[in-house]
């Protein structure tokens, strides 16, 4: 019985040891807990941010006074498309936290009694701030990115003729966004202490993209419609390339489908022609031309000598061209041309006739250098009898002709004059001739007695030039 009592004993002492520690652990781990709970009562718990920075223990005095300091140290990044980049600090607006009222409910809004939670979970709050709008615009409107000049619009994906065919050009994203919309944005970035703010939602965007379905239907059908171009080959060496840039235009579109009208197609033809010849027509236009006196002028734009596309001819080439499938280059079909390229003495080439009127003077060159020069008297110096000056070819050569005068009341002509030889320049009569009627030529005859705008020539030299001449060769008039 001894025995039994004292293990019992022995039982008893042991519980009650272990109640001891037990207690004595609670009333450790409490006193560890009320510590910290009487430590956080005026403090921040640990793991505690406010607009990112750690406050942890701090005082609300001195959080505020942290705050305070760290004004100075806040920037905030803004990004753009392009991957541009800007920064506003501090000082460039006047930034400063506004944590009076911040701090001071973060610090009411934590529960001291829960800091074993707060721990692990932590807690976050924000900062509001003060800062100047009228910097803050200034500063904003200083960025590059926010100048309408350097913005670029947004442009559609569409189709495109790329040298042969249709491709489909990309999307432009384009760098144009609302600045009123971004600096309101900004403004209310800062306002809540962020630290940085992407303006991506702001910028304007294109309606249609690359991977459209109607686009990505049309390209194959403009293929099938304009399978090519035409590109012209001009004399001065330049180029015009007709091609699918220019004949998407004279399609008929409804909505996303397009047609050829034939009728409508060769009417755009002709009016395409007509314009052609309208940019690199050289007749009627003024000519460069350097003078026997070794000067350079510049002839008037009057005149039948040039380059002059058949509008009728090239219009049917052009849409036999057009219809073949196959590109084409070539030089445009010419009714007129002139002796040479633009670069060989200005297109006259090195066979021409020169007239000086104010000299009363003509020169025939051959193989660039004077093969025959003459005096000549020229129409007199009135407005219907003046010689016209400009640039010319010889049309035409006729031997033992009659020239005559406009047809008088009494049905006579005003004139009736015999040459042996002619070549007409223009089609209203004006030509180069022998005038026997006359004993002297050159000096100023011309202003008094001057013909009736025909450059008369004595017997022999119109002779020369007669046999020398063969018809389509320039002839360069002016008055120096």
């Amino acid at each position: 019985m001894a025995k039994k009592g004292k293990k019992s004993a022995s039982k008893k002492s042991s519980r009650k040891i272990l109640v001891f520690f037990l207690l004595l652990s609670i009333l450790i781990i409490l006193g560890i807990y009320l510590y910290f709970v009487h430590s956080y009562w005026d403090k921040f718990i640990d793991n505690t941010e406010v607009a990112g920075y750690d406050v942890s223990r701090m005082t609300l005095a001195e959080a505020e006074n942290f705050f305070a300091n760290k004004s100075s140290d806040y920037h905030i990044d803004i990004s753009f498309r392009m991957d541009e980049t800007e920064t506003i600090d501090s000082s460039d607006i006047d930034f400063k936290y506004n944590s009076d009222s911040g701090l001071t409910r973060a610090i009411t809004d934590q529960n001291p009694f829960a800091w074993p939670v707060t721990l692990f979970k932590g807690s976050q709050y924000d900062l509001e701030s003060t800062f100047s709008e009228e910097k803050l615009k200034k500063k904003l409107k200083s960025f590059k990115e926010f100048d309408k000049k350097n913005m670029i619009a947004p442009v559609d994906a569409y189709a495109k003729w790329d040298e042969s065919d249709f491709v489909i050009e990309p999307e432009v994203m384009g760098t144009k966004f609302s600045v009123k919309d971004a600096i309101s944005a900004v403004s209310d970035a800062i306002h809540g202490v962020k630290t940085s703010i992407d303006l991506e939602e702001f910028y304007e965007n294109p309606e249609i993209y690359s991977d459209d379905k109607s686009l990505n239907d049309q390209v194959p059908k403009l293929n099938e419609l304009i399978p090519n171009a035409v590109t012209y080959e001009f004399p001065d060496g330049s180029t015009k390339t007709l091609d699918g840039t220019v004949l998407i235009d004279w399609l008929d579109k409804s909505g996303d489908t397009y047609t050829k009208d034939e009728e409508k197609w060769n009417e755009h033809i002709t009016e395409y022609v007509k314009e052609l010849g309208a940019s690199t027509d050289t007749i009627g236009v003024p000519h460069k031309f350097h003078t026997n006196m070794d000067t350079d002028i510049e002839v008037r734009a009057t005149g039948y000598y040039g380059w002059r596309i058949s509008q009728e001819a090239e219009a049917k080439q052009l849409a036999e061209d057009l219809a073949s499938g196959e590109n084409v280059s070539r030089i445009p079909v010419y009714s007129m041309t002139e002796a040479a390229s633009p670069d060989n003495n200005n297109g006259f080439g090195k066979d021409y006739i020169e007239i000086d009127l104010t000299r009363q003077h003509l020169w025939v060159y051959q193989k660039g250098k004077v093969a025959f020069e003459t005096d000549v008297v020229s129409g007199k110096n009135t407005p219907e009898r003046r010689t016209p000056d400009g640039t010319f070819m010889t049309y035409d050569k006729q031997k033992d002709k009659v020239l005559r005068g406009d047809v008088q009341p009494d049905g006579s002509y005003g004139y009736e004059s015999h040459v042996n030889f002619w070549i007409r320049l223009t089609n209203s009569g004006v030509g180069l001739h022998d005038a026997t009627w006359r004993s002297n030529f050159g000096g100023k005859i011309w202003i008094t007695s001057g013909s009736h705008g025909c450059v008369n020539l004595p017997y022999n030299a119109a002779k020369t030039i007669y046999e020398m001449v063969p018809e389509k060769m320039p002839v360069i008039i002016y008055y120096s």
